[in-house]
């Protein structure tokens, strides 16, 4: 309980909102107040804890969410930009459908999605690569097994490759 004379002289009691234990403040320890003189029952003890605690909180958690949504919007549209660079001058190969299933490594609006695998020769290396589609909303298994797929890859950038579903999957259905 702290207790505190306002700038009329009245003797005004209330009870800090934070508390620590052991207590910050031993009991007679005199501590300076800040009240609105227009309402003096909005009162606290001038400390660190009381000014600035909560504001460091929630503004440390507030830039740790916005960073963390800032490099998922950022991942977001660095990807769309290599499929659009692939699209403009990637090369276009035809891939072995291998299979088509449920990404539960991913998890949208408590759904998981799916995602198509291929495989083909790269270009590039000469090697067997696989190849795995952004994800999508449909399992693609039935509509897919024994055909191929189109592929776009990067021929300077082996990792670079993007499935074109489109004729299968429309925009809307894609995560």
């Amino acid at each position: 309980m702290v207790e505190f004379s306002d700038q009329d002289g009245s003797t005004r009691r209330f009870v800090e909102s934070i508390s620590s234990n052991p207590p910050a403040f031993s009991r007679g320890e005199e501590v300076e107040v800040i009240y609105d003189p227009w309402a003096p029952e909005d009162v606290m003890i001038d400390s660190f804890a009381t000014r600035y605690l909560f504001p460091l909180a929630f503004g440390g958690f507030g830039s740790l969410f916005a960073l963390i949504g800032g490099g998922l919007i950022f991942a977001w549209f660095g990807r769309r930009a290599i499929i659009s660079d692939l699209k403009e001058s990637g090369l276009r190969i035809s891939a072995k459908f291998t299979r088509c299933y449920l990404d539960t490594g991913t998890r949208i609006n408590g759904r998981s999605p799916y995602r198509v695998t291929a495989q083909a020769t790269h270009p590039a290396t000469g090697k067997l690569a696989s190849f795995t589609s952004d994800a999508i909303w449909l399992d693609l298994s039935d509509v897919l097994k024994g055909h191929d797929v189109p592929v776009i890859v990067d021929p300077d950038d082996p990792d670079d490759h993007y499935i074109d579903l489109s004729e299968w999957v429309h925009q809307s259905e894609q995560a």
